[in-house]
């Protein structure tokens, strides 16, 4: 049978700028050449041809960014690519002179207006629907605490500053002491769901004060339908809400909205006032960090190839921040206003240690942009490097192993 693979030579996919970066290209039954095009993440197409199956491409390493090639031929595709001195990959535009004025100003005006929070016990989930859970995202089986079977659960709100209060679940061991219990913030990728039940009651097994919320502030418990109907309406396209300005803009909004439920969180009377974890992949990733760099009781975070980390990126703003039609002024509007939100900046600020994930062919949060926000990272941090991989398959029981080795290192 027909295949086509490529791979760079060194399977950790890490060159230095002025290396030759050689790419081995694999065929199996395919006698005819093999078109390829080589790309830059800054500079576009560098180079075209044609190669033979098992032969090598090389092509100098030259300015720090990451090297793609594709493959086709007939209906094949095939696709790697090589880091160039990604230490060295810097945001895109700098950073807005008052950046931490604004969200200084719009966190303490949110602590001052929006006050009112509630909570009420709901019925924890059923065993066989945590077990089925659990099966499907093992990700609590490297814990970071002992197990406790039973726990207590609770649907809460809490009021911000614009939109729709922070909606969610909390949950913890049952009988848990006053200031016992580490508190963890696990947050959504992009789309619009429900907040994550069993992931709460998953991590409250295991000994924490735990907390999932969506980040639309939408009620929870509701039918499926109910959250795909406001993806297709209201809030399909909804990173682009109010993009012409920072403070109107939903991002902002769901920053905040990401704060206020941290800080809810924090007066829970378990939690022990010392460690206190957020986690999240994609967008979920991208507003881990932003408690990071913005709540410093944040003592760690987990970031899974983390959306919006250099929001000036084109090639990331192309879906989330920009539509084709518009202007070249009116993109260098919304680039320069989303400056306020991109953890490439936000992230100078942050003191929590801080674990990061990158697929070298993520095409959806390009590995450059997240480079950008982890080199300019203020904590403590480890980066896992996923060559072979996308936004979606970096294999979880790999980086999970990684990852809780170094938060209990």
């Amino acid at each position: 049978m027909k295949s086509l693979f490529v791979r760079a030579s060194r399977p950790e996919a890490v060159y230095s700028s002025g290396e030759i970066i050689t790419f081995t290209v694999n065929g199996s039954e395919i006698g005819e050449p093999v078109e390829y095009t080589v790309s830059h993440s800054r500079r576009g197409t560098i180079a075209t041809g044609t190669v033979l199956p098992n032969k090598e491409i090389r092509i100098e390493a030259e300015e720090p960014g990451f090297m793609e090639i594709s493959l086709k031929q007939g209906d094949m595709t095939a696709i790697a690519a090589a880091a160039v001195s990604p230490e060295q990959i810097v945001p895109a535009m700098p950073p807005p002179s008052d950046l931490f004025d604004f969200w200084d100003a719009e966190i303490e005006k949110q602590k001052r207006q929006a006050t009112s929070a509630e909570r009420h016990p709901v019925p924890s989930i059923d065993e066989t629907v945590y077990r089925k859970w659990h099966e499907q995202w093992p990700i609590f089986n490297r814990t970071l605490q002992e197990p406790c079977p039973e726990i207590e659960t609770f649907e809460f709100s809490a009021e911000t500053l614009y939109g729709n209060p922070a909606r969610g679940y909390i949950a913890f061991p049952k009988h848990a002491k006053r200031g016992s219990l580490p508190a963890l913030l696990t947050l959504h990728g992009a789309g619009v769901a429900d907040s994550d039940f069993p992931k709460t009651c998953s991590a409250a097994k295991n000994g924490f004060l735990a907390m999932d919320i969506n980040a639309h502030g939408l009620p929870c418990g509701k039918e499926p339908q109910y959250y795909q109907d406001l993806h297709q309406s209201q809030l399909n396209g909804y990173f682009k809400f109010g993009r012409e300005n920072a403070k109107t803009s939903y991002l902002a909004s769901i920053y905040l909205r990401t704060l206020r439920a941290l800080d809810y969180l924090t007066k829970q009377p378990e939690w022990d006032g010392k460690n206190l974890i957020t986690w999240g992949c994609s967008q979920g990733g991208c507003l881990a960090l932003v408690c990071a760099s913005l709540d410093r009781r944040v003592t760690k975070c987990c970031a899974g190839v983390p959306a919006l980390c250099d929001c000036a990126d084109k090639r990331f703003a192309s879906w989330a921040l920009l539509n084709p039609e518009d202007s070249p002024e009116l993109q260098n509007k919304v680039m320069e206003q989303m400056q306020y939100c991109s953890l490439a900046h936000l992230v100078e600020r942050a003191a929590a240690k801080a674990y990061f994930t990158v697929g070298f062919i993520d095409s959806t949060c390009p590995p450059d942009s997240v480079y950008t926000a982890y080199n300019r990272y203020a904590g403590q941090k480890k980066i896992y490097n996923a060559p072979d991989s996308g936004h979606g398959n970096i294999p979880t029981e790999i980086w999970m192993d990684d990852f809780t080795r170094f938060m209990k290192s």
